[in-house]
């Protein structure tokens, strides 16, 4: 047996006391990179998902290609998994609420000019169809984090002196600016100008 899939005799263990609904997290969780692993950890479950079916749900979370990738990898997991639910991308607008949110957790707050910022970059990551390849909220959450840093960058290389608690909280559309570039080149994609 695979080092990783070490877990799963404590799983199948607890899952006849509690069969109702069983929610796992991403078998890949077990798997390392060896495919392999993968295939040993499904396999060792489908006895008890295959004797047990009318007791117990097994589902399987992840981006449409790799879970694609993951259920033509076994001839039998497409005939197992037969209801697929498939769930879109976020919208620009759903993205700038993910981004309000993050802001708020640290008392922060964007300018007008950083929320069209946001929003075109939104529209522009959803236009080419790459939201689902950058994380969803993920990569709103670090966009939101990277603008804070360019804040602080930018606070701490001025003039000043002194500072307003709202120049100190406020994150500008040069923040965004400063920092969206950076994260998406360090994610190997180009960056429209």
């Amino acid at each position: 047996m695979a080092a990783s899939a070490k877990p799963l005799p404590k799983v199948l263990a607890k899952m006849h006391p509690a069969y109702d609904v069983l929610v796992r997290p991403n078998l890949a969780l077990w798997a390392e990179a060896d495919d392999g692993t993968v295939i040993l950890a499904i396999a060792e479950e489908f006895p008890a998902a295959e004797d047990d079916r009318e007791h117990l749900v097994i589902i399987l979370a992840g981006y449409e290609q790799q879970m694609a990738e993951f259920l033509d990898s076994n001839p039998g997991l497409v005939s197992r998994f037969g209801t697929r639910v498939r769930f879109p991308g976020y919208r620009p607008a759903e993205l700038l609420r993910i981004a309000d949110y993050h802001t708020r957790l640290r008392d922060d707050r964007l300018d007008e000019d950083a929320r069209s910022e946001l929003v075109t970059r939104f529209e522009e990551v959803s236009r080419r169809g790459i939201i689902d390849e950058l994380g969803n909220g993920r990569f709103v959450r670090n966009l939101v984090e990277r603008s804070e840093e360019e804040r602080e960058y930018r606070l701490d290389h001025s003039d000043a002196e002194d500072f307003t608690d709202d120049e100190l909280m406020t994150i500008t559309a040069d923040d965004v600016n400063s920092s969206a570039a950076p994260l998406l080149r360090g994610l190997g994609l180009s960056v429209p100008e």
